[in-house]
């Protein structure tokens, strides 16, 4: 079941109508947000944590795994990526990382197909490779916002979520994950074949795509289903016959290693993981009660996302479902994964703009700003508390509401803009 989509300056028109003006409080709300995370960038600078060095610490320290796998592949020793020691070897030769205040303990284990895409960062200095890194990804997250909301929304929205600062200090990837989510959501039904090589795209990070050829096949888009599994498949083949072919023995490795340390051994604190199990770990529960309820709650928002596709629910509402609880399922989400919060906010923004906010809306909006703020600031750095499943519980009270008011106009096809 697809939706038929209106004309794209029809929707454009009802999202931006005069007749349906910007709520002053969602400004405020964005406005906030973007103070918060303008001072928070400052912060780090006076202090010496971001563009320039620290005697504690590195600049761009969680992309030094990307970098240092990079530099192996380089050299002729791509597996090696995916050896944590020969790794850190790398990367103590480079930056003394036995001489910072924290050791790393970043292995690399994403896919070969995101090795190979981020080797020729590595001939470049890091600093230069991260500067590279940093302007990409946040550009492409501007343009997949700019493809759903008008303007200066767009902007407003990008930039106000969590996290975003955060993102660009370590060098990590939430950025494009987001990126290429959305941009494959705004797509989905006007440029197919392009959704589909998105969606392949962003199988780097495979745990947030388990719910999307669910979605796809119950819904029969066949063509961006298919688009997606070729464009897997003809990575996957560049990456063995550039690569080697035993690479993904090692990556399948990395893999298993890394999720036994992340959810079995808790080598890193369980707050850190900003998943359902992650917070009943980190609240004392037992593995086995954690993973039961993680479970339970991840089926029954798989089974509440593939219902609400097959509705006659708005497109913007499927697509905030959908990212949504593609956030809800996996065990494992970092913080910088929160990141992906803009996508379900732009859509339900954008449904707004164009059915019109209701007077508590905007309010709810601004509270729920500042207890994002209070969470970022205190909750997680502080009191060590995911914060991961607040955040999507608000997205999905959000989405219920609108749900609940039976909208049911549907989305237009959209086209990326570059105005």
């Amino acid at each position: 079941m697809t939706d038929t989509p209106l004309p794209m300056a029809s929707y454009e028109q009802r999202a931006v109508s005069p007749r349906q003006p910007r709520s002053a409080l969602l400004v405020i709300s964005c406005g906030l947000m973007i103070a918060v995370q303008v001072g928070f960038a400052a912060l780090l600078w006076m202090q010496g944590h971001w563009l320039v060095g620290s005697s504690d610490g590195l600049v761009g320290y969680d992309f030094s795994c990307f970098w240092g796998a990079a530099k192996l592949v380089l050299e002729g020793k791509a597996s090696s990526a995916y050896d944590w020691n020969t790794l850190h070897a790398l990367l103590n030769h480079e930056f003394a990382f036995d001489q910072l205040r924290d050791p790393p303990a970043l292995p690399f284990f994403y896919p070969p197909a995101f090795l190979l895409a981020v080797t020729p960062l590595a001939l470049l200095s890091f600093p230069n490779a991260l500067l590279v890194w940093t302007v990409t990804t946040l550009s492409a997250y501007l343009l997949a916002i700019r493809a759903v909301l008008p303007g200066a929304t767009a902007m407003l929205t990008a930039l106000a979520t969590p996290i975003v600062v955060t993102v660009m200090w370590v060098g990590q990837n939430g950025l494009l994950t987001a990126a290429l989510f959305c941009g494959a959501l705004a797509l989905l039904d006007r440029r197919p074949l392009v959704s589909g090589v998105l969606i392949a795209l962003l199988a780097y990070k495979p745990h947030f795509g388990v719910l999307i050829p669910l979605v796809l096949a119950a819904t029969g888009r066949w063509r961006v289903f298919a688009s997606a599994v070729a464009t897997v498949i003809v990575l996957a083949v560049i990456s063995g016959l550039l690569l080697g072919w035993d690479i993904f023995q090692f990556w399948i490795g990395a893999m298993v290693s890394a999720s036994h340390r992340h959810l079995v051994a808790g080598s890193t604190p369980w707050f850190k993981l900003q998943s359902i199990y992650g917070f009943l770990r980190a609240a004392g529960l037992r593995g086995s009660v954690a993973w039961t309820v993680h479970m339970v709650v991840a089926v029954s928002a798989s089974a509440a996302t593939v219902w609400i596709w097959r509705s006659r629910a708005s497109y913007p509402l499927k697509a905030a479902t959908l990212v949504t609880a593609a956030m809800i399922v996996p065990p494992y989400m970092a913080i910088y994964d929160l990141t992906l919060l803009a996508v379900p906010v732009a859509f339900l923004v954008l449904d707004g703009l164009a059915n019109g906010f209701r007077r508590w809306e905007s309010p709810l909006l601004l509270i729920l700003a500042l207890v994002v703020m209070f969470d970022l600031i205190l909750v997680f750095p502080r009191l060590h508390e995911p914060v991961g499943p607040i955040m999507c519980a608000a997205s999905a009270a959000m989405i219920a509401v609108h749900l609940a008011s039976a909208r049911t106009a549907t989305m237009p096809d959209f086209k990326l803009k570059l105005d």
